[in-house]
């Protein structure tokens, strides 16, 4: 039995995307010998979660069901409403049906394409008590003149966060199952005991519990959309992509990737057409591209080329001389 396993939690909203993701990995030699391929259903009936066996056990993903009771809060418990559903504090359970002989953990986010080799990532061990993840990207925005600056600060603030670059996302983790077993618990109870601190949700919490005990990632393997949005990806190489944000690129063709990879999702629908039906591949347009007033147009033609420019500077800085565990 292997020790790693590559680990998604999914409900039937980013089913498809996270399936999507799974076959990546196992198209990877090096990652398929060395970790099994988890999916945790979250609230999938009996007759779908069997054809999903039957599709995909032959190919090496195995997959096992996570009952939401596990980790939603009580009814009327405040959930800030963004674009994230609740079940993505399903993360939070996912050691209470992951099976004991699995030691070290990779968690990815379903929302992602993995565009390079991941192996560095899977042979890392992470120490015992810790949480291995990539500084979310905003801290790019520090020194931004306007209103989000000071209330991100605020947010991490109240997390006991001062370091912009202490704050992770929690899209792509890495982590012992033991720690899991510890610290996901004291996530969910500070999640429920401080729901109004969190307004990323999972994400804050766990950044509130572990912080002070993280092992940095490179951005390579989360390279977020405010990573992306620099227009660095030929110079930087990532070997995750991870679709943050509302847009995603199996309904949304704009820009960082300008429908880059919506061809992937048309393909594995043509491949598993029975599994049409949780994935609508008709494209939307961005509310802010449907129609640019005088304030856009400012913006976009005077303050964002200053802002990119500025961050890409200290993107590069930060590759340059970052002390990433890998």
């Amino acid at each position: 039995m292997k020790e790693n396993a590559v680990v998604f939690v999914t409900d039937k909203g980013f089913l498809v995307p996270s399936l999507v993701a799974a076959l990546q990995v196992l198209e990877q030699r090096e990652a398929s010998s060395a970790a099994d391929i988890v999916v945790v259903l979250i609230d999938i009936d009996q007759g779908l979660h069997q054809t999903l066996e039957r599709l995909f056990n032959p190919l090496g993903i195995s997959f096992f069901a996570l009952d939401a009771s596990e980790f939603l809060p009580s009814e009327g418990a405040f959930f800030n409403k963004t674009h994230v559903p609740k079940t993505t504090l399903g993360r939070l359970a996912l050691h209470k049906v992951l099976p004991d002989h699995y030691v070290n953990i990779v968690y990815l986010d379903g929302d992602i394409q993995i565009v390079g080799d991941i192996g560095p990532l899977l042979r890392h061990h992470v120490a015992a008590g810790k949480i291995a993840a990539v500084t979310e990207g905003n801290w790019l925005c520090e020194g931004d003149m306007g209103l989000y600056w000071p209330k991100h600060q605020a947010y991490m603030t109240a997390l006991g966060i001062t370091d912009p670059l202490d704050y992770f996302n929690a899209g792509i983790l890495a982590f012992r199952l033991d720690t899991w077993r510890e610290m996901a618990p004291r996530a969910l109870a500070y999640f429920t005991s401080y729901p109004e601190r969190c307004l990323y949700h999972d994400q804050s919490a766990l950044n509130a519990v572990f912080h002070g005990h993280r092992e940095c990632l490179s951005p390579i393997y989360n390279y977020a959309s405010l990573y992306a949005d620099l227009n660095l990806t030929a110079e930087v190489s990532p070997r995750i992509i991870h679709f943050t944000g509302g847009n995603k690129p199996w309904h949304y063709a704009g820009p960082p990737w300008n429908g880059r990879f919506l061809t992937i999702y048309r393909t594995f629908l043509e491949t598993y057409p029975q599994l049409a039906s949780f994935l609508d591949l008709r494209l939307r347009q961005d509310a802010r591209s449907a129609g640019l007033d005088l304030k856009d147009l400012i913006r976009n033609r005077l303050v964002q080329p200053y802002r990119r420019q500025r961050r890409r500077v200290r993107l590069r800085r930060y590759l340059a001389e970052g002390k990433f565990v890998v």
